[in-house]
């Protein structure tokens, strides 16, 4: 059986008070144990507050492997490129340009990478 109490101030102090009842009610009552209305909450929402930090911390790692992969792929492109840049340059293009061009690549493949990603969910 439990018996659920409400203390304003130090719901502790009642615990005595409480066994004393019960033993007055009946002596072969054992009031086996005590515990506070937060603590039981809190063990409750132990293992739920731990997976969802877990997960977290597993996102946080996915988000960074992919900004590391997608920084690689875009500099290896760039390093590829570079003497098409320097050519592109000579002939009258601006840096701004030059820089469009590239982010419009790395663009490119984030959409496709987006939109496989969805494909693949909703398949």
């Amino acid at each position: 059986m439990y018996v659920g109490l409400r203390g304003l101030n130090n719901p502790i102090a009642l615990v005595n008070a409480v066994r004393s009842d019960v033993r007055d009610l009946d002596p072969s009552l054992p009031v086996a144990s005590v515990h506070l209305m937060d603590d039981v909450l809190a063990g409750a929402q132990a293992r739920p507050r731990f997976l969802t930090m877990l997960m977290s911390l597993f996102s946080i790692v996915a988000l960074a492997i992919a900004t590391v992969g997608i920084y690689g792929v875009i500099s290896f492109s760039v390093a590829r490129r570079t003497k098409e840049f320097g050519l592109r340059m000579c002939l009258g293009a601006q840096r701004g340009d030059v820089m469009n061009l590239v982010l419009k690549q790395g663009l490119s493949l984030l959409l496709m990478g987006i939109g496989a990603g969805w494909w693949r969910r909703l398949r």
